[in-house]
């Protein structure tokens, strides 16, 4: 990873759609050698995968909540087997690991209250190996840091 690659990079984070030409053009690259190294940093896993950030309200997602959870058993067993059931909960957009008084972070965003309730009754509750969790609500959400700096 050079510092051509962090441009792109950091093109790429800010418009994922910015076309090979302007990318190369920022880069000071031909063409051909953007294009390479954009495949390169794709296979190298650099870049993950490319989405559309979305605006939550406009698609009808009014409710946002962080529920906090903490295990029974933390052996690498059962916390990948919680990882993989988290995985598929429904309207959650984000699993983070955590060091402190909680194992886990997850985002949900959904269309009301009542759901998210119906979805922790039916989701969270039954779900094994889960101790307790707490729930905080996002009141506004105001940054979205899309870009990250290898510098």
């Amino acid at each position: 990873m050079d510092a051509t690659d962090r441009v792109i990079l950091r093109a790429l984070q800010l418009d994922g759609r910015t076309p090979n030409r302007d990318l190369a053009r920022l880069a000071g690259l031909s063409e051909a050698q953007c294009s390479r190294r954009v495949r390169n940093l794709f296979s190298s896993g650099a870049i993950q995968r490319c989405v559309a950030v979305l605006d939550a309200e406009k698609v009808g997602l009014f409710f946002e909540a962080d529920v906090f959870v903490k295990l029974v058993t933390h052996d690498a067993r059962a916390l990948e087997a919680w990882e993989r059931d988290a995985a598929r909960l429904r309207r959650v957009t984000e699993v983070s690991r955590l060091t402190g008084r909680f194992d886990y972070r997850l985002r949900y965003v959904t269309e009301s209250v009542q759901q998210f309730r119906g979805l922790l009754e039916t989701q969270l509750s039954t779900t094994t190996n889960v101790r307790r969790f707490e729930v905080m609500l996002v009141l506004k959400t105001y940054w979205f840091p899309h870009e990250l700096d290898g510098d």
